[in-house]
């Protein structure tokens, strides 16, 4: 919200224009009744209570204003600090559920509990499945741990971060997952979308997956460039299956709302479905 400086709009102005034109009018017309120097005293003296009380209704409406914006930023505040309170939460729920000799620790780049459940119904309604995963952490941990479980099939998680790639490939050890989870340090560089040039996952990784059941889309980071995550669907589209599910994360993001528009551009025959958690989530199938 933007506070306006001023208050007294046109209107006013205009109000008291015609105020004082009305009471030179009647000091005109009274004033063979009424001393002209006390109508001109009456006048102003009108025109000035007129001028104070819109000062008043100035300063009221700027201090009010000032109040409103004040308790929309506190509830936006305790919004977000709810809304973190509630994953974590759900997230712990989630994990406290799992037998992981390492436990997994909450970030915020950590996905959607809400979304990593959704996703695990998704496995469990098929009899195999292979999982592409676009940026691999916790979830990578998870999801793998449900497919060796349950037995139904193996997950193909895409890093470019030698970091993040060491931390999961450590956890992915350490739980004795590596069997089901097929970790890939794919550096980003640049390709070419649409004559236009981009940062993306190094091409070399595609040949080496198979036809993709679920494709979890959580990278790359949004801060790397605009719309970082648009050229999954482009490129990956000759590895899809007919029965393909595809997940879009941080789906309440305006740079995701804006790449789904250009998927729905170019994929029209696609469905398309926002789901509601935390930080929102898009999903698309054939």
């Amino acid at each position: 919200m933007v506070f306006k400086e001023k208050y007294l709009k046109k209107i006013d102005y205009i109000f008291l224009i015609l105020s004082f034109l009305t009471l030179f009018l009647i000091a005109l017309i009274l004033k063979n009744h009424l001393q002209l120097t006390f109508s001109i005293f009456l006048i102003l003296s009108i025109i000035l209570l007129e001028f104070i009380i819109l000062q008043i209704y100035r300063r009221l409406a700027k201090h009010f204003e000032y109040l409103i914006e004040s308790k929309i930023n506190e509830s936006i505040i305790l919004y977000e600090d709810l809304k973190d309170k509630i994953s974590i939460l759900s997230y712990d729920i989630l994990i406290n559920n799992l037998k992981l000799n390492t436990p997994l620790s909450y970030s915020k780049w950590t996905l959607d509990s809400d979304l990593l459940k959704i996703i695990i119904d998704e496995i469990c309604q098929r009899d195999k499945v292979n999982i592409l995963e676009l940026g691999s952490g916790n979830s990578t941990i998870i999801l793998s741990y449900f497919l060796k479980k349950l037995n139904l099939g193996k997950i193909y998680s895409i890093e470019h971060d030698e970091t993040f790639f060491n931390k999961t490939k450590k956890l992915l050890e350490t739980n004795n997952l590596e069997d089901v989870c097929n970790l890939i340090l794919s550096p980003l560089e640049k390709v070419t979308i649409d004559s236009k040039e981009c940062l993306w996952y190094k091409l070399d990784f595609i040949k080496l997956i198979e036809k993709i059941d679920i494709l979890l889309v959580d990278g790359p980071p949004a801060y790397i460039q605009e719309q970082s995550r648009f050229p999954a669907l482009l490129l990956l589209k000759d590895k899809l299956n007919q029965d393909t599910v595809i997940y879009l994360d941080d789906g309440k993001r305006e740079v995701e709302k804006k790449i789904i528009k250009l998927w729905q551009e170019l994929f029209p025959d696609y469905k398309y479905q926002f789901i509601n958690t935390i930080k929102g989530a898009w999903k698309i199938s054939k």
